[in-house]
């Protein structure tokens, strides 16, 4: 079932970090640059607003680049997406733990914006995932990741009670962002899948006509009494004039 399967809880965890980072991008970056380098908010209102554009192209490049790779054959939906995953995420996490220990805001937003720019890669990757698991209970499955957003919840109560408007409190922060992060990315490669599961599958069963033919009519994995009138009708149907 839908809780038993790792792809599931892979896509589920990635969920969760990146809103955490994504959370701390938007909420608590701001906030780093004021404690850590003393900016004005224009000057700090100005510099978080790039990486965001960035990472808004690469979000479109990278699917086009992975959805041609894979009609190509040249890789898996698998391998695309724990790709695209490790390729966009990776980085970041790296990243994220970096940017604590830099000792000017020049350097601290450029690799925010590379960063950023190579989310978009994974975002590419764990948006869609849904739909390979289960085409049939995507709309479910994606309520069900929709749960990660709870991470962006626990990024900022987390900057909050750490926060000291001093480097060596962001260093914990970024740390233990990036280190989440990272250890999300991990378990998405490794138990990640672009394919869709067994659960998700329909079951069809062969039934008898009267004419003694076997055909499969429908799924009858559910005991709805609009598909069993369904199935009856194409029984009835079948029925030599």
């Amino acid at each position: 079932g839908i809780f038993t399967s790792l792809p599931v809880w892979a896509l589920l965890l990635a969920n969760v970090t990146r809103s955490w980072v994504f959370a701390t991008m938007v909420t608590e970056i701001p906030q780093y640059f004021a404690d850590v380098f003393a900016l004005s908010v224009a000057t700090i209102g100005f510099l978080t607003s790039i990486p965001p554009i960035l990472m808004s192209v690469f979000i479109v490049l990278s699917g086009i680049l992975m959805d041609k790779l894979i009609k190509k054959k040249k890789i898996s939906t698998t391998a695309g997406r724990k790709l695209s995953l490790l390729v966009g995420f990776g980085p970041e996490a790296v990243i994220v733990i970096a940017v604590g220990f830099v000792k000017n805001y020049t350097a601290a937003i450029i690799l925010l914006i590379i960063a950023e720019g190579l989310a978009g890669f994974g975002i590419a990757a764990y948006r869609v995932n849904p739909l390979d698991l289960s085409p049939q209970y995507a709309s479910i499955l994606t309520g069900v990741a929709r749960l990660g957003q709870l991470g962006g919840s626990i990024s900022t109560t987390l900057a909050g009670a750490l926060r000291e408007k001093n480097a060596e409190s962001w260093q914990k922060i970024l740390i233990i962002t990036g280190s989440v992060h990272l250890f999300a990315v991990v378990i998405f490669t490794i138990f990640g899948s672009g394919k869709q599961q067994k659960w998700a599958q329909s079951v069809y069963e062969p039934l008898t006509s009267n004419n003694g033919q076997k055909q499969n009519y429908g799924s009858t994995n559910t005991s709805s009494s609009s598909n069993q009138f369904l199935l009856n009708s194409a029984l009835i149907s079948d029925k030599p004039s």
